[in-house]
């Protein structure tokens, strides 16, 4: 038998080898949440109950699953955006900060606005569709993504929080799927694959070796692909008053705005909570 403390101790010097003390023991409370019901702030109230090894074997196994550099999100198989849990594996990209930043940025947009429809392009978790149809609570939100396995995880947490979305299968990059989805949106959003090829070899490994390829990596010599499509997308299919709201690569963030000025948008680059040029916003 071991105590919680006993075994939060050694939990954390183990996972002391991959990641900062503040982040191994964040790590490891959150996995004592999710397996023993015990959230942070019970911790020192409860840090002298015993658990025996049976209670203790899936506890242990998902610390040697951090430990082989798989993502928490994925070993627990849950990730929180803008204050909801959702359900994620590795079929979908791991939720992040500056995307939560994206999505409230659109959401401000539409306050006190009549929106109509909502087009997001890039489905995975279903977490940003999920969060502007619950957001905004006016007009109808419509999602595609590529990926089947994808959009398999989005339909459990859309389900999950009795969102009403219209989730579509289909190559956002295809001429004839475009026509299918021709509309005039007053939101058009999109977190888009965005990272060149050649940057893999730099990736942390957990973020290469787990985070599905489909969703990050797009040709060296056409970083733009996604955004220049949905850019052609938008001339036609953005309604007067709507906006385009974008997640970028810091690295082409001002190229991508540039593009978007030479087709007669109008454009604002914002910075992410870590400084770096960000999100795009593109309207008429």
């Amino acid at each position: 038998m071991l105590t919680l403390e006993e075994i939060f101790k050694s939990s954390s010097q183990q996972l002391f080898s991959l990641f900062d003390p503040d982040e191994a023991k964040s790590i490891v409370y959150e996995l004592i949440d999710h397996h023993f019901e015990i959230a942070r702030s019970n911790y020192l109230s409860n840090r002298k109950r015993t658990f025996d090894a049976a209670e203790l074997q899936q506890f242990n196994a998902d610390i040697l699953e951090v430990l082989n550099h798989k993502p928490l999100q994925y070993t627990i198989g849950k990730a929180w955006f803008l204050d909801r849990a959702y359900f994620v594996n590795e079929a979908v990209l791991i939720p992040r900060p500056e995307t939560e930043e994206l999505v409230v940025w659109a959401i401000d947009f539409a306050s006190g606005k009549e929106v109509n429809h909502i087009l997001e392009i890039g489905t995975g978790s279903g977490c940003i569709a999920t969060s502007l149809a619950l957001g905004i609570k006016k007009g109808s939100v419509t999602t595609i993504d590529v990926s089947e396995a994808a959009i398999a995880v989005a339909e459990k947490n859309i389900e999950r929080h009795q969102a009403k979305i219209k989730v579509l299968a289909g190559d956002f990059l295809l001429e004839d799927v475009q026509e299918k989805l021709a509309n005039k949106y007053d939101i058009i959003i999109s977190n888009p694959p965005y990272i060149p090829r050649s940057e893999e070899e730099g990736m942390s490994n957990h973020v290469k070796d787990w985070e599905p390829d489909i969703a990050l990596f797009v040709p060296d010599n056409d970083p733009l692909l996604f955004y220049k499509s949905i850019a052609h997308f938008a001339k036609d299919n953005l309604a007067g008053d709507g906006a385009v709201f974008l997640e970028c690569h810091y690295k082409y963030a001002v190229d991508t705005e540039l593009y978007y000025q030479s087709l007669g948008f109008n454009t604002v680059l914002k910075k992410d909570i870590s400084g770096n040029d960000r999100m795009l916003k593109a309207w008429k």
